[in-house]
């Protein structure tokens, strides 16, 4: 049984092969060629066909003479200049070239004859001489470039231009070869040419050209359509030499050019597409990457082979080597798929090598498996003994070794490639969002399908398929950056309870764009899909309890007003009655929150919520909490002795002790999968687990820059503070209001510096189904904040009759808060180990200032507000700095500190 090549093909447009022993093609057009194998031909030595494309001189031909390009299939073609009489073979061969048909095909390339161009030159390839004339018998170079002449024949006559009556042919140069689509001619006998004029004067003379093919009458035109060549060559009336020799014909002038080019037949092909999501670039195909021999190479397939000991399934050292190389194709381009269909020797019976062919393929797929590949992207099949790459008994070990082997292919070309599948995460229709693919070098106006259906073009066609039904086609040109909007099935009622049913979001159906990125050499087929991206929502759930203490540890005053003193003599009395019943006021409960339509890593569009809440006071809350009010009464006491010291006594300010809050919960959302801490195609679940205190423990001292004005300037101006006490005492009436015959007011003003220390800790573990990596982290944080609000606010309602009334409300209020924020992190992550960081951030300054005035009359039914003022606006004066990010950014280098390597 014959095994290796059987013949060579010609592909027709149409798809239907032959085998000509002779065939013409015409200049510049593609002829698809392919290699077709013997049926018994091991699928190991397929796509390993070597070519030999040669002038046919009848020498036999040796695998020496192959070109370096190895496949199966490959691209003729013939410009126009090597287009002529000149025969060529093409052969296909896997050891040694047989020199037989229909291993080897016989072929010329057909053009129109036509002169390109011409010159007279002093020296071969030399520069034109113009019109710079030279002497009888000086020696001259002449040289033609044509087009469909390669391999001719030609005569070249030479004619005299005649002073009167018709042009002279004075010479001719016969049997002149035109090679490689050029005449380069060196003449030796323009001493002969004089003697041809007949006229004897000391003007110069003009020569020119006419070619024909030898043995033709008919002369070759050029693109005029002119059938006088090489105008003109200027000899003088000088004689430099009277010796007359034959013209010789010399090779071309040009080197380096190959008169038959043969390619891989798929020119039409994009080199590497990359999808923009987020912000983060991710390769999803890749050409490059496909590190693979390329003497190993074929359109549609390439093999990897790995042998097993005797009676053995388990890999050898040498079968992990190539494994590994696998796995790490396999991993760089995730849309690959691998086929591992496993072989056996002759020894044993079929029922024993089958079950031992399925188990080494089922090895070889685990071993892929451990090294991070996709099972899904794996196939095992064992074949037992019925493929042998070496038949018969009588064989050497060596030879039962080569069947006993794993054969690894790739579908990695044509039309049978699987459509890449990317997902996303998306908000819904209302917002949607925009994804980029770039295709880097899609190139298809040399396809070799032009001019028939299977021809392709640049433009990128999305198509997509949601409950509403397929939308579109969309028309991108695949030649910029393709921009297409995105959105999920997310629908929410405005009753928001249907938002349950997303609460695992990659349960959920997803829409799916269908991008159709098309070449001859890489998804081919017009019908399927290049990539299709699955659009998750892009909801995020939290679920937590927490735990809210309602008053503050501790509390101490100085100076207040009397409404002021009342409130800090309530909460002080809450204090003490808790500690009096040893129970604490507190609010606990549980959330669950949906948030949806992303803004940013922090904010979303679209939330809901579900609380339940109890407050009540708890024995259990006192008991935990207990030691650290004792603590918070000397930080409360020592806070006021340092704030009075610097602000004197005079000025009226409280302290608190604010109470801790902590939760415990967790977060789920989707989010992009990373390898190697580089994002992916795929998209996981990623759970944080969190507990957060905010804050652990923190102090807010709060001073009433109105009264201490006011006192100072009456102390400043008046030597005593009545002034001061008497506003003091108008603010605090104003502020307890007026009723009397149905008229009610109001009045409220402030000015207060809000100066507060916080200490913030938090630990959390975090995971991504999709990931290769999960962290944990504790961070403390210390943040000092400053304050400063200010209004005046004013309500009065004025009774007129008992089915009317009029009414003016108003509030003024303005803003300003800045902070500074010191951490330190304690962060782990599988993949870099223990690490600490430290941060420091100068928070954003922003004021806020709301103004906001209501008049209305209202009499029976009939109603009518008017509302001349109404402003709520904040403005920044200076955005978030983190200190330590652009110490980062500057020195090139990470503020971490590892403490333990993973």
């Amino acid at each position: 049984m014959p095994v290796g090549i059987e013949k060579v093909a010609i592909v027709s447009k149409s798809g239907r092969t032959t085998s000509p022993r002779n065939f013409v093609m015409q200049a510049n057009e593609i002829v698809e060629i392919k290699a077709e194998y013997y049926a018994d031909t091991p699928e190991a030595l397929k796509g390993h066909a070597k070519w030999i494309v040669k002038p046919k001189d009848g020498a036999p031909y040796s695998k020496n003479d192959q070109t370096g390009k190895i496949g199966d299939s490959r691209g003729l073609s013939v410009e126009p200049k090597y287009c002529g009489p000149k025969k060529h073979v093409v052969e296909a061969f896997i050891d040694d070239p047989s020199n037989t048909y229909p291993q080897q095909l016989t072929f010329q390339a057909q053009a129109p004859q036509k002169i390109i161009s011409t010159k007279w030159s002093k020296t071969k390839g030399g520069a034109n001489v113009g019109q710079s004339p030279i002497k009888y018998g000086d020696d001259i170079w002449l040289y033609v470039e044509t087009e469909g002449l390669n391999g001719a024949m030609l005569d070249i006559d030479v004619y005299l231009i005649a002073s009167m009556g018709s042009d002279d042919k004075i010479a001719t140069l016969g049997a002149v070869p035109c090679i490689a689509g050029e005449v380069n001619v060196h003449v030796k006998n323009t001493y002969a040419w004089r003697a041809g004029t007949g006229v004897w004067t000391n003007s110069t003379e003009k020569f020119y050209i006419k070619i024909k093919v030898s043995g033709s009458s008919k002369t070759i035109l050029d693109k005029h359509n002119d059938d006088e060549h090489a105008r003109f060559l200027r000899i003088k009336n000088e004689i430099s030499t009277r010796q007359v020799e034959l013209h010789e014909s010399a090779r071309p002038a040009t080197v380096g050019q190959t008169e038959v080019n043969i390619e891989r037949y798929e020119l039409c092909r994009f080199k590497k597409i990359t999808v923009t999501d987020d912000k983060k670039d991710i390769v999803v195909f890749d050409e490059g990457k496909l590190n693979i021999d390329t003497q190993r190479k074929s359109e549609f397939q390439v093999s990897e082979t790995i042998h097993f000991d005797l009676d053995k399934s388990e890999i050898r050292g040498d079968a992990k080597a190539v494994l590994n190389g696998i796995a790490n194709l396999l991993l760089d381009n995730p849309y690959v798929k691998a086929e591992l269909g496993a072989h056996c020797d002759i020894r044993a019976d079929h029922e024993y090598n089958d079950k031992l062919s399925q188990r080494r393929a089922v090895a070889s797929v685990e071993y892929l498996v451990s090294k991070g590949v996709s099972r899904k992207m794996l196939s095992a099949q064992g074949y037992g003994k019925r493929r042998l790459l070496v038949e018969g008994e009588d064989i050497s070990e060596a030879e039962h070794q080569l069947n006993r082997r794993v054969t690894i292919k790739f579908m990695i070309f044509g039309a049978d490639a699987q459509s890449i599948v990317f997902e996303t995460i998306a908000p819904d229709d209302s917002k949607k969002k925009k994804i980029a693919l770039d295709i880097d070098l899609y190139e298809t106006d040399k396809c070799l399908r032009r001019d028939t259906n299977l021809q392709h073009d640049t433009n990128v066609k999305v198509i997509e398929l949601t409950p509403q039904g397929p939308q579109g086609p969309y028309e991108y040109d695949g030649t910029s950056k393709v921009e297409h909007e995105v959105y999920s099935r997310l629908s929410i009622s405005l009753l928001k309870i249907d938002a349950l049913k997303y609460i695992w979001p990659h349960k959920n159906t997803t829409n799916d764009f269908m991008y159709y990125i098309n070449s001859c050499r890489y998804y081919s087929d017009k019908e399927k899909p290049t990539v299709v991206v699955k659009a998750y929502p892009d909801i995020k759930w939290d679920f937590h309890f927490f735990l809210k203490l309602s008053n503050p540890l501790s509390v101490k005053w100085q100076g207040l007003n009397a409404a002021g003193v009342e409130r800090m003599r309530k909460v002080n009395g809450k204090i003490a009655a808790q500690n009096r019943w040893q129970q604490t006021e507190a609010a606990m409960g549980v959330v669950l929150k949906a948030s949806w339509n992303k803004i940013d890593d922090l904010n979303y569009e679209r939330d809901f919520e579900v609380t339940a809440k109890y407050e009540d006071k708890f024995k259990w809350i006192y008991k935990v909490f207990s030691s650290i009010q004792e603590l918070s009464k000397g930080v409360t006491k020592t806070t006021k002795g340092k704030a009075t010291q610097a602000l004197g006594s005079k000025t009226p300010f409280s302290v608190e002790m604010v109470p801790p809050n902590f939760c415990i919960g967790a977060e789920w959302q989707l989010a992009r999968g990373e390898i190697n801490e580089k994002p992916i195609k795929e998209i996981g679940t990623e759970y944080k687990f969190y507990l957060k205190s905010e804050p652990l423990i923190g102090v807010k001292l709060i001073i009433d820059l109105l009264g201490g004005a006011i006192t100072a300037a009456s102390y400043a101006t008046t030597g005593n503070p009545v002034a001061g006490d008497i506003v003091l005492a108008i603010r605090e009436w104003a502020e307890k209001g007026y009723k009397s015959e149905g008229v009610e007011v109001n009045f409220r003003i402030w000015f207060d510096l809000i100066i507060s220390g916080t200490i913030n800790g938090s630990v959390d573990f975090k995971s991504n189904t999709a990931s290769d990596n999960s962290s944990a982290s504790a961070n403390l944080e210390t943040k000092l904040g400053v304050e400063l609000t200010a209004g005046v606010e004013l309500t009065a309602k004025i009774v007129i009759i008992k089915t009317g009334s009029a009414h003016v409300k108003g509030h003024a209020s303005a803003g300003v808060k800045l902070g500074i924020t010191s951490g330190h992190h304690l962060k782990y992550a599988t993949n870099k180990g223990l690490y600490y960081k430290p941060s420091l951030k100068i928070d954003p300054c922003v004021a806020q200032v709301v103004v906001y005035i209501e008049v209305g009359l209202s009499y029976k039914v009939v109603s009518a507000d008017w509302k001349p003022i109404n402003i709520n606006e904040k403005r920044k004066f200076w955005d978030e700095f983190d200190i330590i990010k652009n110490l980062e950014d500057v020195s090139g280098r990470k503020a971490e500190i590892q403490l333990i390597k993973p």
